[in-house]
């Protein structure tokens, strides 16, 4: 291992975080101030070139500061003709220590890799995911629909208690009142008949 760093709360990223919006509640970028709870632990390691003797493998093992637990592999863009990762038995939510590998494959020359491991302290559910109430973002609330405004003001003729809005036809020759459909809303018609009745007096 060349160096290793450590990041934490208020200060700046060293490097853009991948997938980390869950935990966060937002992104991360490059100078961007990490927020409450996390750190990134990062390791700058010297691959020499070959293969690795046979039984042995390329890792390295980056710590979580006291109280958080790994949330994730992180590392920058670089050209690296390897694969690298997680050891199985690191386990995202779990473990506070973070082992990372490098594949077996033959390099043609020495390479100055850097790897990292994102950490964030669990609430007390045990959980890395930020709580979405908090973190996503408040939406504008929706006008409430007032049925009193949809239409302008007019006369209105036999409005019955249940809401239903009921006309009287009026014959202009012999001013004489009809019901429109008093029959078929049966009791709930009770409002409009008085409505007639008064009408019909009034006629």
């Amino acid at each position: 291992m060349l160096s290793s760093d450590t990041v934490g709360s208020g200060e700046a990223a060293p490097i853009e975080l991948k997938g980390v919006r869950s935990i966060t509640g937002r992104s991360v970028r490059t100078g961007d101030l990490l927020p409450s709870g996390v750190a990134l632990v990062t390791a700058r390691v010297r691959l020499p070139a070959g293969a690795p003797p046979a039984g042995e493998s390329r890792s390295v093992t980056l710590a979580c500061p006291a109280g958080r637990k790994v949330a994730g592999f992180q590392s920058p863009e670089q050209r690296f003709p390897m694969t690298y990762g997680f050891q199985p038995d690191t386990v995202i939510g779990s473990s506070t220590r973070a082992r990372i590998v490098f594949g077996r494959a033959v390099l043609p020359r020495d390479y100055d890799v850097t790897v990292g491991a994102f950490c964030a302290k669990p609430d007390a559910d045990g959980s890395l995911v930020a709580d979405p109430r908090e973190t996503q973002p408040r939406r504008a609330g929706r006008p409430r629909l007032r049925l009193d405004r949809l239409h302008p003001s007019r006369p209105r003729q036999g409005v019955c208690r249940h809401g239903l809005r009921g006309r009287a036809a009026v014959d202009p020759a012999s001013r004489r009142l009809g019901r429109m459909g008093a029959n078929r809303l049966g009791p709930r018609n009770e409002g409009l008949d008085q409505g007639q009745r008064a009408l019909r007096v009034a006629s």
